[in-house]
């Protein structure tokens, strides 16, 4: 079994307080019970294994981690405490393209993380969890965001493939689409 680092990239924009159907929760507050759900924690850290989540949220700018500084939580139960008391929807728009190279790229570069996906030879899985596509200006488009998101897939491909990148720590990413 290998062990894995998971990271969590969760959109906290203004449309993160929408309100779908007649439940009165927030797309925020679903996306809170979701990851609640005792399967996801079971899936996080299964039995036997040594992996780590990771959890940030994302606006515009630089996602920032969830509970204002990097944990990469150990146990479900360290898990569910920083759910339950940081996740909150924010304000702004919906960086999405930056918050996904973020996760793929740049913080696979920080030192603490780097160091243990290459002591665990762990893979790295981002998952994104959004509501929006990329918008980064009022008025944005879908046509705006075709050249932006050539150039996101084509940092992902090298993050995977590019000489030089250890096969152990190739991100995957996985996304999921909300409201």
């Amino acid at each position: 079994q290998v062990d894995q680092l998971f990271v969590l990239v969760i959109d906290a924009s203004a449309s993160m307080n929408s309100i779908d159907g007649s439940d009165s929760m927030n797309r925020m507050e679903k996306v809170r019970k979701a990851l609640l759900m005792p399967s996801v924690g079971d899936a996080f850290f299964p039995e036997g294994a040594n992996n780590r989540v990771v959890i940030f949220t994302f606006t515009d700018g630089q996602p920032r981690p969830l509970g204002g500084q990097l944990k990469m939580l150990e146990t479900p139960e360290a898990y569910r405490k920083l759910i339950r008391s940081s996740l909150r929807p924010s304000s702004g728009y919906t960086h999405l393209y930056d918050a996904v190279r973020f996760g793929t790229i740049d913080l696979l570069k920080d030192k603490k993380v780097r160091e243990w996906l290459e002591l665990r030879e762990a893979a790295p899985t981002i998952v994104v969890l959004t509501d929006g596509f990329n918008n980064e200006k009022p008025g944005d488009v879908c046509g705006d965001n075709a050249p932006r998101l050539q150039r996101l897939l084509e940092d992902i491909y090298a993050a995977r493939f590019d000489e030089g990148i250890d096969i152990r720590v190739r991100p995957s990413v996985y996304t999921v689409g909300l409201g």
